[in-house]
């Protein structure tokens, strides 16, 4: 990471505050609509805030050197036209550091093991899935466009998909409380939820060392 960062979805700015120092992120844009922006605000982790029509980014060309993108581009429709703003908007050489999820997440999650592929197609509907393409299809999106992939790592395997998806029903505690006071956790919650999170990640500790190629998402390190 170097230069001027963009984040490309900032969303609330929790990933980035749990991530990044926040010396390290200008710039955080998000889509005109999203009714968490004013979180991203207070959470103060950005130095400028952009809000966008989700299709052309308003910055010149080549004026970041930076993108991060925390699994946001498989929730845009024509991901193809975003991909191509990323390129334009970075400076030769630049890096665009995402994660995606690949099309092996509807295959793998808990669900569609006990239900089948309504289970999937609910799921992927409620995570406004709209671009989600197999590692093959995003490796040819991204050469399009133009860049060099640089680096690509998969992970979230088999085993670790399906934790993540039953993840989902454990965090409702945390879910009930953002509702109420517009905050994920609380001290209370943490203390709560511990042995049980320790328990899990004893379980799954040794899935992020021995990833394969078949994974449920990958990063990918794309240069300009």
């Amino acid at each position: 990471m170097k230069g001027t960062v963009l984040d490309f979805g900032c969303g609330d700015g929790f990933f980035a505050q749990v991530a990044f120092d926040k010396k390290k992120l200008h710039i955080g844009l998000e889509v005109n609509n999203n009714p968490r922006i004013e979180e991203t605000k207070r959470r103060g982790i950005y130095k400028k805030i952009i809000l966008y029509d989700g299709l052309t980014i308003p910055l010149k060309n080549a004026s970041v050197e930076t993108v991060v993108s925390n699994c946001v581009f498989e929730h845009i429709p024509d991901i193809a036209r975003s991909v191509k703003e990323i390129y334009r908007i970075l400076g030769k050489g630049g890096y665009c550091l995402t994660s995606v999820m690949t099309s092996n997440w509807s295959e793998m999650m808990l669900g569609t093991t006990i239900f089948g592929n309504s289970y999937a197609k609910w799921m992927n509907k409620r995570q406004v899935h709209e671009s989600l393409l197999s590692k093959k299809q995003w490796e040819t999106l991204f050469k399009k466009a133009g860049f060099e992939i640089a680096e690509e790592i998969g992970y979230v395997n088999n085993t670790t998909a399906k934790w993540l998806d039953l993840f989902h029903y454990l965090s409702i505690p945390s879910l009930v409380h953002y509702s109420l006071f517009k905050n994920w956790s609380t001290p209370f919650l943490r203390k709560h939820n511990a042995p049980l999170a320790s328990w899990i990640y004893t379980r799954i500790k040794n899935d992020f060392v021995s990833l394969t190629q078949d994974c449920s998402a990958s990063f990918f390190v794309l240069q300009k």
